[in-house]
Parts: C-alpha cells; structure tokens; sequence
C-alpha cells in the first residue's frame, strides 16, 4: 500500500475517461518517507509490502509474463549497478537485502512457488 496502489488508481482513471491536469503554479512539498520510514539519509532495507505492492500492479496490467519480464529486468539492473558501484567504490542504488526481498515478496510468488513476505530471520 501507499506505492504502486496510487499508480493503479491513475491509471484507472485514465482509462475511465478522467483527465490528469498539470498546473504548474501549484506548489506541494512531499516528505519522503514521513508515513513509512523506508527511505531516509541511509540506505534503508525496503519492507515485503513494497515489493508486494510491485507484483500486484504489475501482473495486474502486464499479465504473469510481463511483470515476471519487468522484474527480471529490474533484478539485472540492480546486478549492473552493483558491480559498477563496485568498482567505483560507492554503494549501491539498490536497498540493502534488495536480491533477497524482491525474489521473495515479487518475483517468487509470480511463478507459483508461494511466499510473498519474508522470515523473521532475515
């Protein structure tokens, strides 16, 4: 909740005909992270729900082999960025556990292994 649930109902607007109408003198200020912590000034491991959220939108509107292909392609990126922050001696965009959390809670479930949270070990 609160992430990829605000992009379905857009969408859904959209498709029901609404408009989406950008006024360029109004003024919102958006603290990030205020109602969920995930973000901050460290790096933050991401929770369950977010990579949940992910899969349920994506199988939603791109079908099992779409969003199974959009996740695949997230992971690779991530893969990319990792060894590239590597070898430049930075950390990665990537949330700590990030390999971890989204095969679980986004990719694992999508080819019917079940799961979809994670332990509290880990």
């Amino acid at each position: 909740f609160l992430h990829y649930e605000e992009v379905d109902l857009m969408r859904r607007l959209a498709g029901a005909g609404w408009e989406t109408w950008f006024v360029p003198t109004a003024a919102a200020a958006h603290e990030v992270a205020a109602s969920t912590g995930v973000r901050g000034a460290e790096r933050k491991r991401r929770p369950a729900w977010f990579y949940a959220s992910w899969r349920v939108y994506f199988r939603k509107h791109h079908g099992r082999a779409g969003a199974l292909g959009a996740g695949l392609s997230w992971m690779a990126g991530a893969g990319l960025n990792l060894l590239v922050s590597g070898l430049r001696g930075r950390d990665p965009s990537a949330p700590p556990f990030f390999f971890r959390d989204f095969w679980n809670a986004g990719l694992r479930p999508l080819l019917g292994f079940g799961g979809g949270g994670r332990s509290s070990h880990d």
